[in-house]
Formats: C-alpha cells, structure tokens, sequence
C-alpha cells in the first residue's frame, strides 16, 4: 500500500467514530423537549421537562399530581381506582421517541414529551 493510502486510512479511522458518535448524541439528546398534558383530548398545558415543578390536574375529586424533577416526569398522586398511572414509569427526554405516555384513563388525562419548537 502506498503511503499516502495508509494515512488516508488511518485518518479515516479516527474522524469516523467521532462522526458516528456525534450524530448519535444529537439523535438521541433532545434539547427543548416539553411536557404536554391532555385532559379529554385538550391541551391543558406545556411543561418544560428542565424545570422541576409540581402540577396538580383536576379539582379536589378526579385529580393527578405530576412531578417534574431531575429532566424526569411521572404521576406522584392520584385518586383514580388502578393508580395504573402512578406506578408507570417516568418519562424522560433522554429516550422520548420510544417511550409509552403516561395515560390515566379514568380522568382521560395524557402525559407526553413533545419537542419544543
């Protein structure tokens, strides 16, 4: 092999897993991603998923209580009969494309990451 070949491949050796690990990391990082909260199939509000805050949904009966902390969103507190929504798992931007929302189906209540745009 000729000189210049190796150190062409050589080069390549060392640019190309930068350049893989690169578009992986901004593949896979979400930079403004939001909550969205649906009540009934309306949007009650966004959420930045950055800000820790607590967010209580409904009134003294029929209500949710959702955490956001540490880039992480979940169900905290319920009154609903299953509490099938307080023991999924939490929702974070990290993975949100291949994530389950969180869904409490006696209050028709949705919690989702979207992007911010």
């Amino acid at each position: 092999m000729k000189k210049n070949t190796k150190r062409l491949l050589i080069l390549l050796g060392l640019i190309l897993p930068v350049l893989i690990a690169c578009t992986l990391i901004l593949a896979y990082h979400h930079h403004g991603s939001m909550i969205k909260i649906t009540v009934n199939k309306e949007t009650v509000g966004l959420y930045d998923i950055n800000k820790d805050q607590t967010i209580r949904i409904g009134g003294k009966t029929d209500y949710n209580i959702v955490e956001i902390k540490n880039g992480q969103v979940s169900v905290i507190e319920a009154d609903c009969k299953g509490q099938d929504c307080v023991h999924m798992a939490p929702l974070t931007s990290n993975n949100a494309n291949v994530q389950t929302p969180i869904v409490c189906l006696p209050h028709r209540v949705i919690i989702d990451i979207v992007e911010d745009k």
